[in-house]
């Protein structure tokens, strides 16, 4: 059953004033990437200018409390800071053509290279190490001790011991590959493991355990987040199915229940989950726009709408995250005649005030 919820467009105004600056000009404010509105006052949030080279179209993005990180088509994995004082550097090189899935720890980054390979760079040495997968895997996740890759479909998941790099393999029963395409996601929370890919979501509470099968109705699913007692996942049938279109659904854990809130209005496009710290709003793209969905009142919101200046968000792969204080994100938009990139910051303390 589809619960029918009606979207609400979110106008928004300049708040908050700070110096202008591209990425190599004066610092920024700590609670916003850059001060400067577009004519029609919306504001930019850039926190680093990529410029218009066909190298500097952007794929993956991941933030923790060292740094931010980004992967660009020229191959590299570039490196910049929370605040935008540090310029970029490009601190690492893919092997392979596209990635976009990275996770990291106060030691490492690791990111999945040319699918079966889990790559890792120490943040202090620069040492870079590899790990390689026995299948093509798609999605990483990290705990203490552990990092975890999905395999495409989740019909295995690996377990990376961080400190001997000993590789243990978990196999999912009656799971196949599924060449349809869709995302595959890994999700660590309160001690479990999630993982999740097209139709089906499973739970991992102990390694040596079979995982539980918790859903098997989603619709080519592309994200995964936890909130108290629940389970929500991003549904993104994709261009193929014209009458169906990108929805949230939860999955009440205790009970077993699923709740599709299905949304006409939300076009195409896919990206992984940023829960606010208040845990009410679930942010994600669509339409080159980013929506939010309130947890509470289940409804969905346009949180950062197109510009005058035709700012687009990435909408496709992994071009969300979050460093608990900030939403990032990755965009583009027409200006000098070609498409600039960059990397956007904004404050949730400014996000959470225009979706009261």
């Amino acid at each position: 059953m589809f619960e029918r919820i009606l979207a609400g467009w979110l106008l928004v105004i300049p708040a908050i004033g700070c110096s202008s600056r591209s990425s190599g000009a004066s610092a920024p404010s700590t609670d916003a990437a850059t001060g400067w509105t577009t004519p029609d006052g919306i504001p930019l949030f850039q926190l680093y200018d990529l410029g218009i080279d066909p190298g500097s179209e952007t794929y993956g993005l991941h933030v923790d409390q060292q740094a931010v990180f980004w992967i660009q088509r020229d191959r590299g994995i570039y490196r910049g800071s929370r605040d935008g004082r540090r310029p970029p550097e490009r601190w690492a090189v893919l092997t392979g053509v596209y990635a976009d899935t990275m996770a990291s720890d106060d030691q490492r980054l690791y990111w999945l290279d040319v699918g079966n390979a889990l790559r890792f760079k120490d943040r202090i040495t620069g040492a870079e190490g590899k790990v390689t997968l026995s299948w093509e895997h798609s999605a990483l996740a990290v705990d203490a001790n552990f990092v975890y890759a999905g395999m495409v479909g989740c019909p295995a998941i690996t377990r990376i011991d961080k400190q001997t790099l000993v590789a243990e393999e978990k196999l999912i029963p009656d799971v196949a590959v599924d060449p349809r395409g869709g995302g595959t996601t890994l999700l660590h929370h309160s001690g479990a493991l999630f993982c999740g890919s097209w139709s089906q979501v499973f739970r991992v509470d102990d390694w040596t355990a079979p995982a539980r099968k918790l859903a098997d109705s989603a619709f080519r699913l592309w994200a995964l987040a936890a909130i108290d007692d629940s389970l929500y996942w991003l549904n993104s049938p994709g261009y193929n199915y014209h009458n169906i279109y990108t929805y949230v659904s939860r999955l009440a854990v205790a009970t077993g229940a699923v709740t599709d809130f299905a949304e006409e209005r939300i076009g195409r496009g896919a990206s992984n989950f940023i829960t606010a710290p208040d845990n009410g709003w679930l942010f994600f793209t669509a339409d080159s726009m980013m929506w939010a969905f309130s947890t509470r009142e289940h409804r969905y919101v346009v949180a950062v709408p197109p510009d005058s200046t035709r700012r687009r968000l990435v909408f496709y792969g992994r071009n969300l995250a979050t460093d608990g204080e900030a939403l990032y994100y990755l965009a583009h938009r027409d200006a000098g005649g070609g498409r600039m990139n960059g990397v956007h910051k904004v404050p949730f303390s400014w996000l959470l005030n225009r979706l009261k």
